[in-house]
């Protein structure tokens, strides 16, 4: 019996770690896309700009 709650306690604490984890992953996800959105935004303002000077 002992030896059974053991375990559901382990088995939830890496499904914890797991989602964790993935949480992680998708926020890092999210920012590299935003970092990436911006970038592609900045580039565009500057060319925009730089091409009307020219």
């Amino acid at each position: 019996m002992i030896k059974a709650v053991l375990l559901m306690i382990r088995q939830e604490r890496m499904g914890t770690l797991i989602k964790a984890i993935g949480a992680l992953i998708g926020k890092a996800i999210i920012a590299i896309g935003l970092i990436s959105g911006l970038q592609i935004g900045l580039n565009l303002g500057l060319k925009e700009k730089l091409g009307k000077k020219c």
